[in-house]
């Protein structure tokens, strides 16, 4: 496989990943195997053995990529792994990249092909040393081999806590019907010790049993001097049965009830000011932490000076395997953090939104001027749950619009802070900046009168004009309400997403009168102005809450001349596009920008397609 073929593959394949384009999909098909059938009939020909020849490699092995990566089907994720197989059988494993070798490995596995999945774990020799440690767990494991639990299986399990010096996993043989082995887990607990009181919070919603699961392994931290607040975010009478059996583990544990249902972090923020402990820590309410993750990360915070530790996590299915598609098994675990009572009066509380405050709020920490200590060792096991709010937002190499957009906004925020200065009361509160609408606990739909969607990464200012600092000034004393949303455009091609140039960001933020919108905002929108029309051109085919009244696109001659990237403008798609998402067709103006050769050109170039005037809403 050539290195230079490979590369425009794979980019391509990020590219679909990213935006979930049938257009990108149907690129790569047809470079692959010279048709352009749709990914369904290819699915269907794969799984059946019955595809077309393969006549480039390179594309095969990026649209098995992308197949996988997107697979939201279990035959895409066997197509998947039967396209890698055929791949291989013309082309040596070890000329695969590292992603490719990862991606092969695991869609093997998921796909349930474990002969394949074997061989590739022990030959392919690129797959990451933490993703094939449990791919080799995972295929000794009760699901794959249908058997009882081996001791080779609690070994492989058990690798990495060995490795630290920490005691290894173990699962009950005996356990009920029905419950999974994730919630058997356990670990012989060594020798107790103490000293300051740590304040563990454990936010709940309609618990079950992972909630009993979490506690118990709360409860048999080697760090005796814990108080355990359970915090019930309005889960309903008909779970008081589940609050209760948790107070009976251990009189360590009290249950703190809030009259209404606010989220996970209004929830973290009510048990923090119940709190009694000099150190303060979390634990999600159906993960399993390993007895002496309390103490060590205690022992790091009090040897490093450090504003807050954090540990690292295994995460695993209910079945006690851990493939998630393209992802490592270890990762940091942020509902570890662990810090001093006394950090929170200069930190502040949690925003009070509806996901994505714990990420927020440790770079807030390092904002400050505080360190974050990482203990290595992986003091927990987090549980992967299909279909869950974390989860959900995201896939391989694919996020919803809304994560990026809160990112990207509270590093703007972040830096307007200045360390060792304090960022917030304790009091709860919103956050001091504009935030997607999905993150609002009691959002109201936005209206703004124009909004210009365009590609603000600095890899493509060059190419496409947005709309001038100046012109949204002047607009903004009229008493315009503008806004600006980002969507990346996939020309020219890169391999990973393009986010907003901070220069967009911190003007953002800087201004009272203009906001950041994404795809899955409730907002309405009297005009919006398209650029750049390839933004929709490989976006438009994930859906939109933002409601559009009319839509102005701008026009260049590039977009109206042939294209050699294999992803032509086309005009009809793009009016299509609007058609789908908000019911109108566009209307198509000369980019105001073009000098008056520039738009003779386009007249030229247009044809039948009619041209009119850019007619940007005024109040």
């Amino acid at each position: 496989m050539s290195q230079s073929g490979a590369a425009s593959s794979v980019a391509l394949a990020r590219a679909g990943l990213r935006t979930k384009s049938t257009l990108v999909e149907e690129a790569l098909t047809f470079r692959a195997f010279g048709v352009a059938w749709s990914p369904d009939l290819l699915y269907e020909a794969e799984l059946a053995e019955a595809s077309p020849a393969i006549r480039d490699l390179d594309a095969a092995a990026g649209l098995a990529l992308l197949w996988a990566g997107a697979s939201a089907r279990p035959e895409a994720m066997g197509a998947a792994a039967r396209l890698y197989a055929r791949v291989l059988q013309h082309v040596e494993a070890r000329r695969l990249s590292k992603e490719h070798q990862q991606a092969a490995a695991q869609a093997f596995f998921l796909a349930g092909m474990t002969d394949a999945a074997t061989h590739a774990v022990e030959t392919f020799g690129k797959v990451p040393l933490a993703v094939a440690d449990y791919l080799r767990a995972d295929l000794a494991s009760p699901s794959a081999t249908g058997e009882s639990p081996s001791a080779r299986w609690l070994e492989l399990l058990s690798k990495r806590q060995r490795a630290h010096g920490i005691e290894p996993l173990d699962v009950s043989s005996a356990r009920p019907d029905g419950l999974p082995w994730f919630d058997t887990l356990s670990c012989k607990v060594p020798e107790r010790t103490g000293g300051e009181l740590v304040s563990v919070i454990v936010p709940c919603f309609r618990p079950g049993d992972g909630l009993i699961t979490a506690l118990r392994s709360i409860v048999a931290q080697t760090w005796e001097d814990l108080e355990i607040i359970v915090v019930d975010d309005a889960s309903g009478p008909q779970y008081e049965e589940w609050f209760a059996r948790a107070k009976s583990l251990d009189p360590r544990i009290r249950v703190l009830s809030l009259d209404s249902n606010g989220g996970a972090y209004r929830a973290r923020n009510a048990g923090i000011r119940a709190a009694s402990g000099s150190i303060v820590t979390f634990q999600d309410d159906d993960d399993w932490s390993h007895p002496r993750r309390v103490e060590m990360q205690v022992a790091r915070l009090n040897d490093s000076g450090a504003l807050a530790t954090r540990s690292a996590a295994v995460r695993a299915r209910p079945d006690m395997t851990h493939q998630w598609f393209g992802q490592s098994p270890i990762r940091l675990n942020v509902s570890s953090l662990m810090l001093r009572r006394d950090a929170l009066e200069r930190i502040g509380p949690f925003f009070e939104v509806r996901k994505g405050a714990d990420s927020e709020y440790q770079d807030r920490i390092v904002a400050l001027g505080g360190a974050i200590e990482n203990v290595p060792a992986p003091l927990a096991v987090v549980r992967l749950r299909p279909g869950s709010l974390s989860r959900g937002d995201f896939t391989y190499r694919w996020a919803t619009p809304d994560r990026i957009e809160f990112r990207g906004a509270y590093e703007a925020w972040h830096r307007t802070l200045r360390p060792g200065r304090v960022a917030l009361s304790l009091d709860p509160v919103r956050p001091p900046f504009n935030i997607p609408t999905r993150f609002e606990l009691d959002g109201a739909r936005r209206c703004l009168d124009v909004v210009y969607a365009a590609d603000y990464s600095a890899a493509a200012g060059a190419a496409r004009k947005p709309p001038q600092t100046g012109d949204l000034e002047r607009r903004a004393e009229r008493g315009v309400r503008q806004g600006l949303w980002h969507m990346e455009t996939v020309l020219p091609m890169k391999d990973d997403r393009a986010l907003m140039d901070l220069s967009w960001r911190d003007l953002i933020q800087s201004r009272d009168d203009l906001i950041s919108i994404c795809r899955t905002d409730d907002v309405f929108v009297r005009q919006l102005v398209v650029c750049d029309p390839t933004v929709l051109l490989i976006n438009g085919d994930q859906s939109t809450s933002v409601q559009v009244e009319d839509v102005e696109v701008w026009l260049t001659p590039g977009d109206l001349e042939p294209t050699t990237s294999g992803l032509p403008v086309d005009i009809l798609w793009i009016s299509d596009r609007c058609q789908a998402w908000w019911s109108t067709r566009p209307r198509w103006v000369a980019a105001p920008y073009l000098t008056p050769d520039e738009k003779a050109e386009l007249g030229e170039l247009a044809g039948t397609l009619e041209l009119g005037e850019s007619r940007i809403w005024r109040p």
